[in-house]
């Protein structure tokens, strides 16, 4: 059995519409497989960032029976910094301190 877990945008794209899925083992499977069989198009599977049983991974990776692949569809942004690192906003040293 190979479990999919598809995060936030991903599971949206998919035909399953879910976030995790589980798919019987088989020769040959690979990640650009699964994808392709939930719907998303090449161009989408090109998005992705990929890991299989936490480690990063290609989307042509091979798949083994009991492996664990996180689809991920980065993202960019977030918010801006209004304090300079120092103990006044909390950062010493390269860690939050709250």
């Amino acid at each position: 059995m190979i479990t999919i877990i598809m995060h936030t945008g991903v599971a949206e794209m998919s035909r399953s519409g879910k976030s995790r899925v589980e798919i019987p083992y088989r020769a040959g499977l690979t990640v650009a497989s699964v994808v392709l069989d939930e719907g998303l198009s090449a161009e989408q599977s090109e998005l992705l960032m990929v890991m299989i049983n936490s480690e990063h991974a290609e989307i042509e990776s091979p798949l083994r029976d009991g492996d664990v692949v996180d689809l991920i569809l980065p993202i960019a942004g977030g918010a801006r910094l209004h304090c300079a690192v120092g103990p006044e906003c909390g950062i010493v040293g390269g860690a939050r301190h709250v």
